[in-house]
């Protein structure tokens, strides 16, 4: 369960350690299906670290 107490502007989880762990072993990412302008983005341009730009079609 999760107490959301606006008042004091705090979020608590009251999820046991043993429930916690468990959960995160059992947890899979979900596989990235990217459509339209964000594939071709992920595609053609290189990370930010190096600038962002268009790469030249090889």
């Amino acid at each position: 369960m999760i107490n959301v107490d606006i008042t004091n502007r705090t979020l608590t989880l009251e999820v046991d350690d043993a429930e916690i762990e468990k959960r995160r072993a059992a947890w899979v990412a979900p596989e990235k299906h990217l459509k339209g302008y964000l594939a071709r983005y992920y595609q053609h341009v290189s990370s930010g670290s190096q600038g962002a730009v268009f790469l030249k079609d090889e």
